[in-house]
């Protein structure tokens, strides 16, 4: 497979483990928990958060095949896809409140990947 697509793969299945962990976290509903380890057990108990951390293991063994192709100078800025994944998918899933800011942002991101990748 091509590497490129290895890591969009990679970084597709970290951004939508992180969005399975943070909806984990909120329905843990840990916010009025005042003991650490109250908190950390309530949120180890939620299966998105073990969904998530087992979309983030794949994701590493996925990298691990990225880095045995290519430079890890090329790969390691296309990780930065990431930030724009995880917008959008807070966005659209999370219905999290997006600025204009981090839009412009994650497109400024997305024009350094682009300009990157040429290389």
């Amino acid at each position: 497979m091509n590497p490129l697509y290895q890591i969009v793969i990679s970084v597709l299945l970290g951004s939508i483990g992180q969005v399975f962990i943070k909806s984990g976290v909120l329905r843990a509903n840990v916010a009025a928990d005042n003991l650490v380890t109250a908190k950390l057990m309530k949120i180890l108990m939620m299966p998105h958060v073990w969904t998530g951390i087992g979309l983030y293991i794949v994701s590493t063994l996925i990298w691990l095949l990225v880095l045995s192709k290519v430079e890890l100078s090329f790969a390691y800025p296309l990780i930065s896809l990431s930030y724009v994944a995880v917008l959008l998918v807070s966005w659209l899933i999370l219905k999290e409140h997006v600025t204009m800011v981090r839009w412009a942002g994650v497109c400024i991101i997305c024009l350094g990947v682009a300009v990157m990748s040429k290389s």
